[in-house]
Order: structure tokens, then sequence, then C-alpha cells
């Protein structure tokens, strides 16, 4: 009995328990969830801080010698913040932007004057990088910044041109006959010193070398780009030196300059006298005959110059081989002319002075007799041919000794010359060199053939073809074969041969069905055969 009224009192106590709880864990929850709002007072604004300053800096492109410091002030704010700046200064070399940095600085501001002091320093490397102007030095905070700062100008910098200078080492001084200049005589070599240029920021100057008359007329330019300082050489072409006339000329360097660099005046090297031209002569013209092929010996009137090379359009001959000097003659040896086909060649004697005199050299070929060298496919070596007619009709393909230097699957169809179709002995040369052309060798299909059942002895049949001849006199060939088959299963075959069309076939099983067909086929350059296809097969009864 003491047992179950313990434990009621028990229960009762566990509900209190339950219902403590509860008012607890509602109270909590109230607390959590309850929104305590911000007063606008409470929210505090970071100060605002500003970069200024007046700094100036002169020196001349590519000359700054030290580091650059530059001061800037940064605005006081209450309370102090700590805040990173970086200065810079942006150019441009032609239309590529670029910009050099001070580096990021860290400062704290202050709350009272005097403010926080920065000083930006910019390496000579850096500055040495600017072409001629001015420019604004910029700064603000580093984009990683927490208290940003508004970029502001705070100082500027003038960057002066270099000033280039140009000499020579020794004065130009040459006295040429008129026309009578050489390769060599263009070259003129001088000196650039102090002009700037940059590895990092590559940068050129151009400079123009003018060749003026008495009245400062520039009547021959050349123009150079540096791309250091050190040696600048100008070529004035050989045509236009022999442009000048008589009398005296400067010659002198000048430069527009460029962003960089300024202006070059005009910079004397030396002078050019022009006398009047004296020329060599050559008896002329001259005949060489391919037939009778002898030395050919022109006289040379020197007028105290000195043949330097003697040349025949873009080749030039070589003395001692093509030809020898002797007292007033020149001897052109009788090899250098037979390679040529009758028609004129032009010798021209290149002289140390003065315009350079030409020699016509008529060749002819008196005789009729004409070498001929055949070729064949890729230039294949085939025969010689000796003291042919000129006009005469050429020779036609030998197929079997010429198949060596034939073309495999085609036919020959003529002799080309220099390049054209030819069809007699050329007249032009003592040798002549033919080669051989070829067209691919197409047979093409056989027509129906003509079969009857073979009458009196013996028991098979008769087929006939067409026959036929090309106009080079090539004959057509035969190739026939039968079979009981339609589809020509287990055929028998027969080539006839050249010109041979009728094909009799006996021995055959009387009153039997058989099929017939025949192709055609030539023989190519080669000497090989060359087949085209079947015939339509055509059906005969034996007997």
């Amino acid at each position: 009995m003491k047992q179950l009224v313990h434990l009621k009192e028990r229960k009762v106590q566990m509900k209190k328990l339950k219902q403590i709880c509860s008012v607890m864990l509602c109270m909590i929850m109230v607390t959590v969830f309850t929104i305590t709002p911000i007063r606008a007072d409470d929210v505090t604004t970071p100060p605002t801080t500003t970069i200024s300053g007046t700094a100036s800096i002169t020196g001349t492109v590519s000359q700054f010698s030290e580091t650059k410091d530059v001061k800037a002030s940064l605005s006081n704010t209450t309370p102090a913040i700590g805040v990173t700046v970086e200065a810079t200064i942006a150019y441009k070399v032609g239309t590529v932007e670029k910009t050099i940095k001070s580096g990021p600085i860290t400062k704290e501001t202050k709350t009272t004057d005097p403010a926080t002091e920065v000083n930006f320093s910019f390496t000579k490397e850096d500055l040495n990088l600017l072409p001629a102007g001015t420019y604004d030095i910029k700064a603000k905070s580093t984009t990683d910044s927490e208290n940003p700062v508004a970029e502001a100008t705070i100082g500027s910098i003038i960057v002066n041109k270099e000033t280039p200078t140009v000499t020579i080492d020794k004065s130009i001084s040459l006295t040429k006959s008129r026309s009578n200049f050489e390769t060599a005589d263009g070259e003129i070599k001088a000196k650039l010193d102090k002009a700037f240029f940059s590895n990092t920021n590559p940068a050129s100057l151009e400079l123009t070398a003018s060749i003026n008359d008495n009245s400062n007329v520039a009547k021959v330019t050349e123009k150079a780009t540096a791309t250091k300082n050190g040696e600048v050489s100008f070529t004035f072409t050989q045509a236009d030196l022999n442009t000048l006339l008589e009398g005296d000329y400067t010659i002198t360097v000048t430069s527009a300059g460029n962003d960089f660099n300024n202006a070059v005046a005009a910079v004397t090297l030396g002078t050019i006298k022009i006398t009047p031209m004296v020329n060599a002569s050559v008896k002329t013209p001259q005949t060489f005959d391919l037939s009778k092929q002898g030395d050919i010996v022109i006289g040379v009137d020197n007028n105290g110059r000195t043949l330097k090379d003697i040349k025949n359009g873009s080749q030039t001959l070589t003395s001692g081989k093509d030809y020898t000097v002797g007292d007033k003659i020149v001897t052109i040896n009788k090899n250098y002319f037979s390679q040529f086909a009758v028609g004129k060649q032009h010798l021209t004697f290149d002289f140390d002075e003065g315009s350079d005199p030409i020699c016509e050299v008529d060749i002819i070929k008196s005789s009729k007799n004409t070498n001929l060298i055949l070729k064949g496919y890729k230039g294949k070596s085939i025969t010689t041919l000796s003291n042919r007619t000129a006009g005469s009709k050429l020779p036609g393909w030998n197929k079997k000794s010429y198949k060596a230097a034939g073309r495999k699957g085609y036919e020959f169809v003529g002799w080309t010359y220099n390049g054209k179709t030819v069809t007699t002995v050329p007249d032009d040369r003592l040798n002549v060199t033919l080669t051989a052309k070829f067209s691919k060798l197409s047979v093409g299909r056989a027509s129906a053939l003509s079969v009857k059942g073979k009458s009196g002895k013996g028991v098979g049949f008769t087929a006939k073809s067409k026959t036929y001849t090309k106009a080079d006199g090539t004959r057509r060939a035969f190739r026939f074969r039968y079979s009981r088959s339609s589809s020509m299963k287990n055929a028998a075959y027969k080539t006839t041969g050249l010109g041979k069309n009728v094909y009799t076939k006996t021995g055959l099983k009387k009153n039997a069905r058989y099929y017939v067909q025949v192709r055609y086929y030539y023989y190519d350059s080669t000497n090989q055969k060359v087949y085209g296809a079947y015939s339509k097969s055509t059906s005969v009864k034996a007997y």
C-alpha cells in the first residue's frame, strides 16, 4: 500500500518538472528570436582620405643618373587610419601604352596638422624609359587597400629630347668622270653619337644622306635607320651616282628626329667632283659562223681605261677560257659562241671608267647540215643523228631501239625543240637537241564482232573484227577469246597480232553454242602492249 502512494507522488513530481521545462524553453526561444533594431547613430562611416602634391622633375631623355623622389601628403582623418598608396607615370611608345611605378607604401594618417608625408621613389632605370614630353605623376591607393584613396595628380615630370651628333673619321673627297661610278663608290660610313635608344622600348632614328649641287639642291638621297649609337652606313646606288652631271657636289647628313631625339642639322661629310666622261670603244659588229667556227678577234680602243669584265646579259665570260686580252684586241674563243642559236649576241665590255661599249655579234649558219641529239622521257639519251639536212623530215619513234627512253603507257606523238613541237630539222644551230613528246595511250572498247559458223572442212567458227591504221602508220592488233559460257568462264584465248583481224577456230563440238569476244591493243613507247576493253560477246553455233 505504501509503495502505491509513493509511486503516485513521483508521477505528480515528474508532471510539475515537465511544466517547468516547457516554460524555460519558451523563454529561451523568445530571447533568441527577438531582433533588437540598430539605430543609425550606432553605424560608423570610415573617414575619407585624399592625397596631394606639387612635385616637379626635369631631365633629358635617357640621361637620368639617379633615383628621383616625389613627395605628397595624405589628408588628416579622425580617427587615424592606415592606407597603402602607390605613384605612377603613364607614357606611350608609338601607340603602346606603358607605365612606370614607384612601388606601394603603407602609411597611417594623422588627426591634426601637419599631415602625413609620403615619399615616392622612381629609379633612374625606369625614368630613362620615358620618351621626350611632359607627364603627370599620379598617386592612389593600391587595389587591395581597405581604405581607398582616389587617384590624384601629385606633380609632373618634363623629359627633354636628346641631341644626336653625326661625325666622320675622314672627310670624303672623290673625283670621278661622269657615268663612271662603281658600286663601292656609293658606300659612305658615318658615326652616330648621343642618340637615345632603349633595349626595353626599342626606338630607331632615321637619317638621310644627300648629295647636293652648288644650289644646295639634293640630287641623290639615301636613308638609313639606326637602332644604336655607332657606325651608320649609307649606300648610294651606282645607277643614281651615274646620273650626276659635271660639277661640284656636297655630301650631307640630316635627321628629322623622333620622340626621343632632336632633329640633326645638316652635317657635311665630304665632296664629290664630276669631270667630263671619256669612253672606251670596240669594233662592232662581228660575225660568227656556226658551220665554220673560228675565233673572233675584236679591236679595242681603251682610251687609257682598264677592262674589268666582258658580259653577255647577266652572264660574265671567264677570262682565259672564253676570251683573252691582247694589245688593243680581245679574242673570243669559238667554243663560247658555238653554244648559241642563229641570231645576235651582245657583249658588254665593262671598263673601270665611263660608259661600257657593246659589241654586236651576228651568229650565222652557212651550212644546211645539222646534228640531231635525241632525248626521251625525263631527258634520257637516245642517240645522235649526224649531218641531217635542215628542213628535212624528222625521224619517228623506233619502239624497239628507243624503248629504254620511252614512257610506259604512253605513245610517242612528236619531237619538241625549245619547248615547241617541230616536224622538220631546225636550221638555227649546228647541234640541235630534240626531246620526245608523249601522250597517254588510250585504246578504248572494241566494237562488236561478226561471227559465223565455219563452213567447209572442220567444225568451228570464223570471227572478224575491224582493222585500223593511225596517221603515223601504227596498226591495230587483236586478241580474241571464246567460251561455252556467256560469262566467258574458262575462256580460251588467241592473239592474232598486228593487223590480223580474222580468227578461225576449228575442232569444236558440232552444233554447240559458243560466245566470242575481241579486244584491241597497241604497243606503247616502251614497246609494251596496252589493251582496251573487250567487245560485247557474240554467240555462234559451231558446225
